[in-house]
């Protein structure tokens, strides 16, 4: 996986909204750097309301090291661009 593109920005504790491509060319959206109250970030997983009004992430991870190399992969790319 790569980080297609990256927009930052200041919505709230949202930093970064970012864009990544699968190798085998899957495109996914919505992608957020969160910033904590301590100052520290989390990335965001693409997320929709579900029918009891509660937000709930519309993709998972198969391999949680997939997903801890992704959100390394974000955050170097989050202080570089």
């Amino acid at each position: 996986m790569k980080i297609e593109r990256m927009t930052k920005g200041d919505w709230g504790n949202c930093k970064a909204l970012f864009t990544v491509k699968t190798q085998e060319g899957v495109i996914i959206d919505n992608f957020k750097l969160i910033e904590k109250h301590d100052g520290s970030m989390f990335m965001g997983l693409p997320s929709r309301k579900n029918k009891q009004d509660e937000w709930e992430n519309s993709i998972r991870f198969e391999d949680k090291e997939k997903r801890i190399e992704l959100e390394k992969t974000a955050m170097e790319h989050y202080e570089y661009a």
